[in-house]
């Protein structure tokens, strides 16, 4: 019985709320149906957990990347479809600016392997308006002999392997300002 109470209450709602014609009545609005037969559409974000590392001391920070595969609505209706597999590169810019250190998570399938200071994830599945997070561990660079700031970019790029809604969405970047307390008189070689 609270189940059907729900329901109604829920119904009661829209229909109140609802705005209504010159006689009165209420405007039903056709119901929202999702089409799983239609496209994806990745977007990727990357973000880290401070805008400052210091380098000299090799402060770690975390990156975080995003993926989402956003619905489409075109009324009444969404459309939307699995993502899989899923690939997602992380570059990182040159080791002695900013390296990786570890993977702290990766959720939706995927496995995450390191080549060289850069980052391969693969593997991932995305449900149509669903959403994917990935973790990494960096590190603030090497020692550096001369006092400088170094503004490393981070850049996330995803791609489903299918067709997708739009691609222009699906490359990100974030930037690291890592700053060397360094020794005066030696020219700054980060970056």
């Amino acid at each position: 019985m609270r189940y059907r109470s729900t329901i109604l209450i829920a119904v009661l709602t829209v229909l109140l709320s609802s705005p209504t014609s010159t006689n009165g009545q209420p405007k039903l609005k056709p119901p929202i149906v999702l089409d799983v037969n239609a496209y994806p559409d990745l977007t990727v974000k990357v973000t880290g957990s401070q805008e400052v590392l210091f380098g000299d001391t090799k402060q770690d920070g975390t990156l975080s990347i995003d993926i989402t595969n956003a619905l489409t609505y075109k009324p009444p209706l969404l459309f939307g479809s699995e993502a899989s597999p899923v690939t997602l590169r992380i570059t990182l810019p040159y080791e002695k600016t900013l390296s990786q250190v570890g993977m702290t998570g990766a959720d939706s399938g995927f496995n995450c392997n390191t080549y060289g200071n850069n980052v391969l994830c693969t593997g991932g599945t995305i449900r149509a308006g669903g959403q994917a997070h990935i973790s990494l561990s960096v590190t603030g660079g090497y020692p550096s002999p001369v006092q400088c700031s170094v503004l490393a970019p981070v850049t996330a790029e995803v791609d489903p392997t299918q067709n997708e809604v739009d691609r222009t969405n699906n490359t990100a970047t974030t930037y690291v300002l890592v700053v060397f307390t360094g020794i005066d008189g030696k020219p700054c070689d980060h970056g």
